[in-house]
């Protein structure tokens, strides 16, 4: 007896089978934000990753993660809007593949890569401020220009470990990042060895390619090599972001109006200041890398940036300019914001 071929549909069920293992771990405020400002509704969600999965599986040059965590980044940063997923998600798997050196096998275990943490050139500090958003410090003061083993490669690959790491967590997904920029003692030498990889790195972060939300820029102690940096990297960030950008001077009483003392390092608060902070730098540098070194930290960052994944541009079939049913959601008065 000739036994009727069934397609094969188990890849299916298994993939429906883990959504279901999904558990949402935003607060109310944040569940109230991403309803209000990203257009997430919690009884849709689920289609909504349905719908951008299918997209996916369907696109030959890409290859892809088409689980429910990581497609959520992608419609987060989209607003939902079906399309600007799919085109985030197109442009960040082109520059992971345009850009091995940075993209490629990132382990933040790896000393090549911790050494600029352990010296606070990045660093994310403990807690939220009062919208929920993380907060981290690029500090090149303490870039050594004299030590040989430092160099752009792997710098710019401690950044895309440290954005992954923030980009793991809902809450972030959704309230967003904001950047502090110290330019204490930034001097030309500095401006000479880092502004063509702080420069490759806003085309690669900040253009459209990844899936944060980037809230605000403050520059601290910013002076006219400062300037003249904002002058070189400008034309590659997206317009909303120019607009986020922030100069503070020397002035710290300024910075305190938009990052909560609370927050910050002790260096930088006033002698006379007895409210809360997160200690001193060394302090949050010591946290920062035990979230960094947890093995579950290093096993999904190390699967993201695995040659697994990325598009394949021979595949890639012709721009379709029209607009199919089910592209978009219904957009909220809100879209202006992100």
């Amino acid at each position: 007896m000739l036994r009727r071929k069934v397609p094969n549909s188990n890849g299916k069920r298994k993939k429906d089978n883990e959504d279901d293992k999904y558990v949402c771990t935003l607060d109310d405020a944040s569940l109230g934000k991403a309803e209000r400002e990203l257009n997430e509704d919690p009884v849709e969600r689920h289609s909504a990753v349905l719908t951008l999965r299918q997209w996916v599986q369907t696109q030959q040059h890409l290859r892809c993660r088409t689980d429910m965590p990581f497609l959520l980044r992608f419609l987060r940063c989209a607003k939902f809007c079906q399309l600007r997923a799919r085109k985030t998600i197109e442009n960040y798997l082109d520059i992971c593949s345009q850009m091995p050196e940075w993209f490629s096998d990132v382990d933040t275990t790896d000393e090549n890569i911790l050494k600029y943490f352990k010296s606070g050139l990045f660093l994310v500090l403990p807690g939220r401020d009062d919208e929920g958003r993380k907060i981290f410090v690029f500090r090149p003061e303490v870039y050594d220009l004299h030590d040989k083993s430092l160099n752009s490669t792997d710098m710019g690959r401690a950044c895309v470990g440290m954005l992954l790491y923030l980009l793991r967590d809902e809450a972030t997904q959704i309230n967003g990042i904001v950047a502090l920029e110290d330019r204490t003692n930034f001097t030309m030498s500095h401006m000479k060895q880092m502004a063509p990889t702080f420069t490759k790195g806003v085309k690669c972060f900040m253009g459209g390619q990844f899936p944060l939300r980037y809230k605000a820029i403050h520059w601290y102690n910013s002076g006219a090599l400062t300037d003249a940096l904002m002058t070189l990297i400008k034309p590659f960030m997206q317009e909303k972001l120019r607009q986020r950008v922030q100069m503070h001077g020397n002035s710290m009483e300024s910075v305190f109006e938009c990052i909560p003392m609370r927050l910050l390092p002790s260096e930088y608060l006033p002698d006379d200041y007895d409210g809360p902070t997160n200690g001193t730098r060394q302090q949050c540098i010591d946290w920062f890398l035990a979230e960094l070194t947890n093995e579950n930290v290093r096993r999904e960052i190390l699967d993201d940036t695995s040659d697994k994944y990325g598009i394949d541009i021979d595949k890639k079939p012709p721009e379709d300019k029209t607009v199919t049913p089910g592209s978009f959601r219904r957009l909220s008065s809100t879209e202006s914001k992100w």
